[in-house]
């Protein structure tokens, strides 16, 4: 799989085993777990209130985060342009190197509703039961 797709595939329609692939091919080129990168990153960030143990956001009393370190993450990866490419799309498809077919489907619903809306990410946990962070533009100002 290219990891442009599993990207896509994990951020329009949270697909936990991309996430879980993403990680391992990450660790494997790094040589270094993907939780301590994603630690790291945040404390970089200075996310004070967020601590990661696994790269899919399974609940955990060790696995937290908090809104406002979501938002200091969106901030700090929108200039990559990361979410240029799956902010509004509600499917995804691909193939694997044998050819292999592959769809997703967006778990955000309000993509279609709101032509104003951006999709960055949802979730859900039996704990947290659904979150989701979205950029919504509108009258020349961006509020996430």
């Amino acid at each position: 799989m290219k990891v442009r797709d599993l990207l896509n595939a994990m951020l329009i329609g949270s697909n936990n085993d991309t996430a879980k692939a993403l990680a391992g091919y990450i660790s494997q080129k790094t040589n270094t777990k993907f939780v301590d990168l994603m630690n790291e990153s945040a404390n970089s960030l200075s996310m004070s209130s967020s601590r990661y143990n696994n790269p899919i956001g399974f609940d955990s009393n060790t696995n937290y985060s908090s809104v406002e370190d979501m938002a200091i993450l969106v901030q700090a990866l929108l200039p990559s342009n990361v979410f240029d490419q799956t902010s509004k799309k509600s499917s995804y498809s691909f193939e694997s190197k044998d050819g292999k077919p592959f769809t997703t489907s967006a778990t955000n619903k309000l993509i279609d509703k709101y032509p104003d809306l951006f999709a960055i990410k949802t979730g859900f946990t039996n704990t947290a039961l659904g979150s989701m962070v979205n950029l919504v533009k509108h009258n020349d100002k961006t509020y996430l």
